[in-house]
């Protein structure tokens, strides 16, 4: 339940940033939760209050449950599955000619597979690959894994003739005997990938994550458009962009791929002008390989099977984008960096 001090809280924060009247706010708000069940949370976290939008545009939004149906309309939930687990959802993409992040295992107790078809399902034939990958960043993933959550990045190095294993974020150093004994695999497995190595430009904004592109893709008359596109960027010292993990967005002017305003992701957000940590300047900066970028989004749709909708996460390298994952239900505040309402983006019917 969303208390009278947090909404008051919020409604103080825009009317002193943005000279919004605290009344107007309050009357929206009840206006909203009785004719859309759009919340208090959602009203700011939406940015509903904005002055510029009409009754019309206001009255578009909807709770989480209006989300759901429209989600419902363009995913079905049948077909969802594909692309939710990592290795269908790599082998899909490669297929079709969709660079992705190199495959290098799945380590599964019964399941599990090196890219070249060789058993990987023990602590000995884990040992072996990792040998094989000497001195070389390797990431560890949930097979249904989001938010960078149980995400690992690893360096075997031969030491003496012994394995050793370098913990990347905890700058630590294990046998690897020492190391496996204390891996949590879970009951679905995971899935092991060469660490991407990103552009200069995407580094500069922040070296300690693979900073990538979230595009919002839909699919109109069997055509994808681009609903619009934010660059996700770490905080120093994190090992991924994600907001769950301390991170925060730009959003981008989708002509141009040239970084406009970063901003927190907080309900009501904290914008920078400059990298939080670092100080770099981040507005102005113009995204490479940006077109390269918005058209293999919208291959990557085209890639699952009545797939009408997706967010989805590119990382660009020296040698162009590729593409991490795909989200079938992306999160909805995302939409408020594209001043519409999730209906009035997603509606398959406009333009």
């Amino acid at each position: 339940m969303y208390s009278l001090r947090q909404w008051w809280k919020f409604a103080k924060q825009i009317n002193h940033q943005y000279n919004v009247s605290i009344l107007r706010m309050l009357l929206e708000n009840i206006v909203l939760y009785c004719f859309r069940g759009v919340g208090p949370r959602y009203y700011f976290e939406a940015q509903i209050w904005q002055p510029q939008l009409n009754w019309h545009d206001k009255l578009s939004y909807s709770d989480s449950r209006g989300y759901k149906t429209l989600l419902a309309e363009l995913n079905p939930p049948a077909y969802r599955k594909i692309s939710q687990h990592k290795v269908v959802e790599k082998a899909v993409l490669q297929l079709n000619g969709i660079p992705v992040a190199p495959f290098i295992g799945f380590f599964h107790p019964s399941r599990g597979i090196e890219h070249n078809g060789q058993t990987l399902n023990n602590r000995q034939t884990l040992h072996k690959l990792l040998s094989a990958h000497n001195g070389q960043r390797i990431v560890f993933k949930l097979v249904e894994g989001w938010g960078g959550h149980g995400m690992s990045v690893i360096i075997p190095l031969e030491v003496n003739h012994q394995l050793q294993i370098k913990d990347v974020k905890l700058n630590t150093f294990s046998a690897f005997d020492v190391w496996f004994s204390q891996l949590t695999v879970p009951q679905d497995g995971l899935v092991l990938e060469e660490y991407v190595e990103q552009h200069s430009q995407m580094a500069r904004l922040n070296p300690d994550s693979v900073n990538t592109l979230r595009v919002w893709v839909k699919l109109v008359n069997n055509i994808p458009q681009i609903v619009g596109t934010i660059v996700r960027i770490g905080r120093a010292g994190s090992l991924v962009d994600n907001a769950s993990q301390g991170g925060f967005i730009a959003r981008v002017v989708q002509d141009t791929g040239i970084i406009d305003q970063a901003m927190s992701c907080d309900i009501v957000p904290v914008v920078y002008q400059t990298h939080p940590d670092s100080g770099i300047k981040l507005s102005g900066t113009e995204i490479p390989f940006w077109h390269e970028s918005m058209s293999l989004a919208k291959r990557a749709l085209l890639a699952f099977p009545e797939m009408k909708f997706t967010g989805l996460d590119i990382a660009i390298t020296a040698d162009g984008p590729l593409v991490i994952e795909l989200n079938l239900e992306p999160d909805k505040v995302t939409a408020r960096n594209f001043g519409k309402s999730l209906k009035q983006l997603l509606d398959v019917n406009a333009n």
